[in-house]
């Protein structure tokens, strides 16, 4: 399907060689593409997201080594 405004170069039913345009637009390519919006993130929210994964990771090794802490804790208590 072939959005309206390019002038289509083939007609229905006619043979079509490697590489030949189908429209007069280059940037259609007649392959059901649809126009799209490209996004921009809010940076505010972007840094929301930095800081929340660098605290979850901190948080993550905060856990390990306090872990670690108590095994040692442990292991003094048994030798004891």
């Amino acid at each position: 399907m072939i959005p309206p405004g390019p002038e289509l170069l083939v007609s229905e039913g006619e043979s079509i060689k490697l590489d030949q345009p189908l429209t007069s637009n280059p940037n259609v390519g007649g392959f059901g593409q649809g126009d799209a919006e490209i996004v921009l993130q809010d940076p505010l929210r972007i840094q929301g997201l930095l800081f929340f994964f660098t605290s979850v990771v901190l948080a993550q090794v905060f856990l390990v080594l306090k872990k670690k802490q108590f095994e040692k804790v442990q292991l003094y208590e048994m030798n004891f």
